[in-house]
């Protein structure tokens, strides 16, 4: 039989899954909007290649960077809950972080250089 004492923790936990996706999901939305219906068409009256480039290469960082933030979350959940958040994870998000920064930079160079 289940006792109240193991369901009590799973369930706190799937609130919690469930609030950090909802929430992750509604940022992403929320900055598209915001990108799209705000901020690029004001900046794309120049109308140039370059500036297309740079603003779908930002566009994707930030994608990249609020689906990092929720997947850090969710490990960091499940890690707490099990007790085995270790020092290894929080190197693994650390260089993911610098090498999406990389890429982004090596990316604006190449668009400038052209």
């Amino acid at each position: 039989m289940v006792e109240i004492k193991q369901v009590l923790p799973l369930g706190g936990i799937l609130l919690r899954l469930a609030f950090i996706l909802i929430l992750t999901i509604g940022v992403i939305i929320v900055s598209r909007l915001i990108l799209k219906r705000l901020l690029w068409p004001s900046i794309k009256k120049t109308k140039t290649i370059a500036y297309d480039r740079i603003l779908h290469l930002l566009e994707n960082f930030l994608l990249l960077y609020i689906v990092l933030q929720g997947m850090q979350s969710i490990v960091k959940l499940f890690s707490e809950s099990a007790g085995l958040y270790s020092k290894f994870l929080g190197d693994l998000f650390f260089v993911l972080y610098w090498s999406i920064g990389v890429y982004i930079a090596f990316h604006l160079i190449f668009i400038a250089s052209k």
